[in-house]
């Protein structure tokens, strides 16, 4: 039973491709004879018509579009020629349905084949990518471990060195060390003093010293200008911030605001020293600028400066009693014209607009500094609406601290002002004081500070 299948399935098998041999001879004999017919343009036999419609016929069995487009072709050419116009229109009209529907199967398979051909290509890129990916992700994870492994080996080595630079002066400190010489003890008249009780009486000297300064700093708080005082006072300018942290109890960083009508003079100056003697010195500096502005009605930020150095050396006939000078940066802002003009000894200007930060630089020199008089002059700046400015003395980016002990820098000053442009003026304060002493730590502050930041 399976061998009777088995040559009744290879039969029906042999009986296939003969017939869709004997299909193919028979069709490629039609479509020669077709040829023939349609290479004889003046053909009108009917005979024609007959190889023709049996063309058609073995073309649809095999589903020969091509074929069956040139047998309609003919036919309509061919009953044109024998007078049958309907026959010919009806071809005709069927030749050019198969044509359409050619083109259009013609256009899906082009259409079908580019989008497979960019799917593949998707496909492709998208592997690639994923596969970029990993090998980035791999290369960063060891990357990672480089680093990591390269910061304790760099640990290690500087633990290493201290222990080792340890070593070298703990030898060195016995290899050249003196022998300690045997006390000699001598009998000294009663009355001289010993070793503790000179050591009491110079504690008790010291700290009556200090004492006295911590007292100096207490009586002259009553008498000095305090810059919070001056800030507090002044209504003209509503957007504003001041920070001010004195080194002491006493400083010697002064502010001076005063507004008449529509114009607001501003002025920052910072006094050599700190404690009393810079507190009294800020507070003779305030009552000169008093003076000048509002006695003799000087607003003119240059003129201001020009006329408080003059008032200052007739001060001192004897001469200037400390060095390196005094610091100031004067600005009048007119409220009408939205304008700033301002002046500056040894002191800039900080504006920020738009996100922007950019200065306006004053002199290179300090009031009183022992170099030759200049004249100072003026810059005047328009204020735009969302402009901040900022006037600050050298102690805040002066300041020593971080990991290296190092000055935190006027840099960083300036960035972190411009970087907070969008942020209401009044937050300025909290995040500079929190950066400030963020940076200072546990260490001893260097410097009086004193910032003053104002927004349009």
């Amino acid at each position: 039973m399976p061998y009777f299948r088995l040559i009744f399935s290879f039969g029906l098998i042999l009986f296939y491709f003969s017939s869709e041999a004997q299909t193919t001879k028979s069709i490629d004999s039609l479509r020669s004879l077709t040829k023939e017919i349609a290479s004889d343009s003046s053909s009108n036999d009917k005979n024609d018509l007959v190889i023709i419609s049996q063309f058609l016929s073995e073309a649809k069995q095999i589903y020969s579009n091509e074929d069956i487009i040139f047998a309609y072709q003919q036919l309509a050419a061919v009953n044109y020629n024998l007078g049958n116009t309907n026959q010919a229109l009806r071809y005709y009209k069927l030749y050019a349905v198969e044509l359409e529907q050619l083109s259009k199967t013609e256009n899906f398979k082009k259409q079908r084949f580019e989008k497979n051909l960019y799917e593949n290509e998707i496909k492709a890129l998208t592997s690639k990518i994923a596969s970029l990916e990993q090998e980035s992700n791999e290369s960063l994870l060891l990357y990672n471990d480089l680093v990591k492994k390269n910061y304790w080996i760099y640990l290690g080595l500087r633990i290493i060195l201290v222990i080792g630079a340890l070593l070298l002066i703990g030898w060195l400190y016995y290899k050249y060390k003196k022998p300690r010489e045997k006390p000699v003890v001598a009998k000294s008249p009663s009355n001289s003093p010993t070793l503790t009780e000179v050591l009491t009486a110079t504690k008790d000297e010291l700290t009556k010293a200090q004492t006295e300064l911590n007292l100096a700093d207490l009586l002259v708080q009553g008498i000095i200008t305090h810059p919070n005082d001056s800030f507090a006072a002044n209504k003209s300018l509503r957007k504003k911030f001041l920070i001010h942290q004195p080194k002491s109890m006493a400083g010697g960083d002064g502010l001076y605001i005063a507004t008449e009508k529509y114009k607001t003079i501003i002025a920052i100056f910072d006094t050599p020293g700190y404690g009393a003697a810079g507190g009294l010195l800020s507070t003779r500096i305030y009552n000169i600028l008093e003076e000048l502005v509002q006695e003799h009605h000087i607003i003119s930020p240059a003129l201001i400066l020009n006329q408080l150095e003059i008032n200052l050396l007739n001060i001192f006939p004897a001469g200037v009693p400390f060095t390196g000078g005094i610091n100031m940066a004067l600005c009048l802002y007119n409220s009408t014209e939205k304008t700033i003009t301002f002046s500056g000894a040894n002191m800039d200007l900080f504006v920020v607009q738009k996100g922007y930060s950019h200065k306006q630089l004053g002199a290179a020199k300090s009031l009183i500094d022992g170099s030759d008089e200049i004249e100072y002059s003026n810059s005047e700046l328009a204020v735009a609406r969302g402009t901040n400015l900022y006037l600050s003395t050298e102690g805040y980016w002066l300041q020593k601290g971080g990991h290296d002990h190092k000055p935190l820098g006027k840099p960083a000053f300036e960035k972190t002002v411009a970087s907070l442009s969008s942020q209401p003026i009044i937050e300025h304060e909290q995040v500079l004081n929190k950066i400030f002493n963020d940076w200072k730590g546990g260490n001893e502050q260097n410097d009086d500070v004193l910032v003053l930041g104002l927004g349009f």
